[in-house]
Formats: C-alpha cells, structure tokens, sequence
C-alpha cells in the first residue's frame, strides 16, 4: 500500500473478505505519508455496524407492495391512443438497437 487513500480502502476491503493473502499482509503496517488514526480499524468496524443497522432499520419499515401499486396505473395504458403511443415509444427506442445489430456492431 503506498498511498493512505489505498490504505483505508484496503481495511475496509479487508473486512468485507475480498484481499488475498499478500494484500493482507501489506495492510499490517501503513505507508509512511499516513497520518494514521489510532483506531482506524475499528472506526471502518464501527462505521460498517452503524450502516447495517440503519439499513436494516429502514428494511424493516419499507412496504413492498406500496411502490407496486403506486405505478401499476402509470405502467397499464387505458385508451388506444395509449396502447398506440406505448407500442411507438418502445419501437423507437429499439429501432437503433436493431439498426446496430443488423451492422454487427453490437
């Protein structure tokens, strides 16, 4: 690790499991340009606690149905003049798609 930004991303990567071993072992003693915080490691810890909770919080008082229902009347068309326009939209959009496949582009 030779910078402190890198440093700090690497303790949080290495608590989440995604370092391999020599990586690891670069994150035992920081670079010298660090101005490292006692307790860095356990600020990251701590950091990561408090936003697991305050997610799981917000998990638990979310209704799931509600934003289901609230566009089911925005996504189904009522008229024709709808349908027509919906079914206009969704060619044009795809119109350069199938344009750049048909060239092998995509």
């Amino acid at each position: 690790m030779e910078r402190c930004e890198d440093f700090e991303v690497g303790i949080e990567m290495r608590l989440h499991g995604a370092l391999d071993a020599p990586q690891t072992d670069s994150l035992v003693r920081p670079p010298r340009d660090v101005r490292f915080v006692p307790g860095l490691r356990q600020l990251a810890r701590g950091s990561e606690n408090a936003m697991n909770q305050q997610t799981n919080l917000h998990l638990q008082t979310l209704d799931w149905g509600r934003p289901v229902e609230a566009h089911q009347d925005v996504l189904r068309p009522r008229s024709r003049g709808q349908r027509v326009l919906s079914s206009a939209v969704v060619v044009l959009a795809l119109a350069p798609m199938m344009m750049l496949m048909e060239k092998n582009v995509l």
